[in-house]
């Protein structure tokens, strides 16, 4: 059965087409390319797609390409395409020579067979609608569910990224540059070494360009089934620590086999 949660909605995308306009040497410009929606081609790619990012466990350069093509969104510039965002510009240049964007590559030539598949569902569709598929997909396996998996993501209450080390985030920003510790990195929250209920206010709100807000991030309020959720502990942060303490000690425990036949208690 196929989920309305797991279908994206269709995206413009961009597409590099041949212009030689007379007396102007051979270039490249970006054009707009819109479609009706082939909805049985969205459905079929999704599980397509799903099939190929399993069978190469891929899952987190999937992840890290929805983020890096989405990444270059400007709120500040309101023309559609000048600013930015999960627009499959990612496959051109000078974009995919980004240093940030090393590696990258590999992670389209994984989609293209689908793509190729389905030619109606955009790349930009193809490279989006995997992230919280993805992060269903490996806490599922765990045993793990909604509710568990959201409130582990709470978990990115604390703590930084650094471009250099995961591919994400920015070098520093107004709450890294000084640091504690290390400075530069880009966090979640702005307090990021203190835990509280912010990440899920601020995943809510979404209106601050220096906090990091990855494709996974955004699906806990964007999928109706980890929504409800994320509202409640955006709204109670006693509900989020006392789940967060459940699913954490439930993660930590996985797959241990006890000398005594339990854990050992009351110290």
């Amino acid at each position: 059965m196929i989920h309305a949660r797991s279908i994206p909605a269709a995206r413009v995308q961009i597409r590099a087409a041949y212009s030689k306009p007379t007396g102007v040497s051979s270039r490249y410009r970006s054009v707009a390319v819109m479609a009706a929606v082939n909805t049985e081609q969205l459905k079929a790619a999704k599980i397509e797609l799903k099939e190929v990012i399993t069978s190469k466990s891929s899952n987190p350069i999937i992840v890290r390409l929805a983020w890096h093509d989405s990444g270059t969104y400007n709120k500040n510039i309101s023309e559609w395409p000048a600013r930015g965002g999960a627009n499959a510009s990612i496959r051109f240049k000078p974009e995919i020579s980004h240093g940030c964007n090393a590696g990258l590559n590999s992670a389209i030539d994984i989609i293209e067979p689908v793509k190729a598949k389905f030619p109606d569902v955009s790349y930009s569709d193809l490279f989006q609608c995997f992230p919280w598929r993805s992060l269903e997909e490996i806490f599922y396996r765990m045993g793990l569910d909604d509710k568990e998996i959201v409130a582990l993501s709470g978990g990115h209450t604390l703590g930084r990224a650094r471009p250099d080390r995961s591919g994400w985030g920015k070098a520093e920003t107004k709450y890294t540059k000084d640091g504690p510790g290390n400075p530069g990195g880009q966090s979640w929250t702005p307090d990021w070494l203190v835990f509280n209920n912010s990440y899920f206010t601020v995943m809510k709100a979404q209106n601050e360009e220096d906090l990091l807000v990855l494709p996974t991030d955004a699906a806990i309020f964007a999928d109706e089934a980890f929504k409800p959720y994320a509202e409640k502990y955006a709204a109670d942060e006693a509900a989020f620590f006392a789940d967060y303490s459940a699913a954490h000690l439930k993660l930590s425990e996985l797959g241990v086999e006890w000398e005594e036949g339990g854990p050992v208690t009351g110290i």
